[in-house]
């Protein structure tokens, strides 16, 4: 099965497990809701993150890039209860405020 985004890295390339990219805010605003407003309040970078077949993120130990340290936030449930989140091991591919703030 072909997910967009979701990728199964067979036993036989380097290890047994996924990588998966996905776009969102650098640095904390990918999980602070704060950051919500307008359509294009903050701009969205590319990252990914490794991980095994039991879903442990192995992205440092894989990756030779910069490895980002842990993330954390919350969000409300449907049910208005608070849920934490927590991102962990993320490579970015870009860094579009950087870009905005030296190019702008």
């Amino acid at each position: 099965m072909s997910v967009p985004g979701f990728e199964e890295v067979s036993e036989e390339d380097v290890f047994g497990g996924y990588i998966v990219f996905w776009t969102g805010e650098k640095g904390s605003g990918s999980l602070d809701n704060t950051q919500v407003g307008e359509p294009l309040n903050v701009p969205r970078d590319i990252g990914f993150t490794i991980v095994g077949r039991d879903f442990a993120a192995m992205t440092s130990s894989l990756y030779t890039g910069e490895v980002e340290d842990d993330e954390s936030g919350k969000f409300y449930n449907a049910g208005g209860s608070e849920v934490s989140l927590e991102n962990s091991e993320i490579a970015w591919l870009t860094d579009y405020q950087y870009d905005l703030t030296e190019n702008g």
